[in-house]
Parts: structure tokens; sequence; C-alpha cells
């Protein structure tokens, strides 16, 4: 999935990591969730959807507020970072 997301083939690089957000979904894998949806975020990011990746964004970082995941939560917010940054928003880009 790396290969593709630093390629700029979104959409392969989308199908691998829902197929691999399924597969963590249904081992109740929590850290693999959580990684899953910090990449699709990601891949929003990079087609410049930030409405698509701030939504998985802010998802995940009340996931993170809610099991006081302080390193998760540091990974959430870099995301949320550049979101706004690209939105021109510094305010909330560096709260």
């Amino acid at each position: 999935m790396n290969c593709y997301f630093y390629l700029g083939d979104f959409p392969n690089a989308m199908k691998i990591a829902t197929k691999g957000l399924a597969s963590a979904e249904a081992s109740r894998n929590q850290e693999m969730i959580f990684r899953y949806n910090n990449l699709i975020g990601a891949i929003y990011f990079r087609q410049g959807n930030y409405s698509e990746a701030l939504k998985y964004y802010l998802q995940l970082l009340q996931t993170a507020d809610q099991l006081n995941d302080d390193p998760q939560r540091f990974f959430v917010n870099l995301g949320l970072a550049d979101v706004y940054i690209a939105q021109n928003d510094s305010v909330k880009a560096f709260p």
C-alpha cells in the first residue's frame, strides 16, 4: 500500500487500506483499525479531499482522547495540522 501511496496511485492505495480496515475490524484489532483509518485520512488528504480527511482525523482524535493514547493523538494531530494548513487555517493548525 505504501508504494501505491507514494507513487500517487490512490485508488489502489485506498483499495488495500479498506481491505486492511475490514480485516482489522473483523479481528477487533484496535491498533490496526486506528492505523488504517489514519491511512485512509492521509489518502484523502493527498488527493486534496480535505473534508473527508478532516472527518477521519477528527473521528480518530476523539478515539485517541477516549483511550487517553498520547502517541496516537500526536499522529492524528499531525494529520489535522496538514489539513488545516492546506486550507489556510493556521489558527486551527497551531492551537
